[in-house]
């Protein structure tokens, strides 16, 4: 866990999967049948290298980011390809706390989760 804290400081970029990492993999269509989404190319953008960068993801299209990023993550319902390539295998489950576990590593690794916690306690 040690060598997950030393990556995790340095993440200043998170990027998360969707389907199977911030939901559970249901998938929902409108009235219509339709199913949109909208995604970007981060990385190009920020201005910070890979090794900054921490990734979430749960399936084999995940992989080549999962490569180049400084902290791969995966969830336990990812294949086992992917879980291989992770360094930090969550315990929750996309859907239902993998993001709050993976956000709670990274602000521990950092310093600021008990700063964090405290701006919701008592005043």
């Amino acid at each position: 866990m040690q060598d997950i804290y030393e990556r995790a400081r340095k993440i200043r970029v998170a990027i998360f999967d969707v389907d199977g990492v911030l939901t559970d993999g249901a998938l929902y269509y409108t009235d219509t049948g339709e199913e949109m989404k909208a995604f970007s190319e981060l990385l190009g953008r920020c201005s910070t290298g890979a090794q900054a960068c921490a990734y979430v993801g749960d399936d084999l299209v995940d992989l080549p980011v999962m490569k180049r990023c400084g902290l791969a993550v995966a969830v336990p319902d990812a294949p086992a390809l992917v879980r291989r390539q992770a360094q930090y295998v969550t315990r929750a489950r996309g859907g239902h706390g993998a993001a709050r576990e993976f956000c709670e590593i990274i602000l521990h690794a950092q310093g600021s989760l008990a700063a964090r916690l405290a701006d919701y306690g008592d005043k």
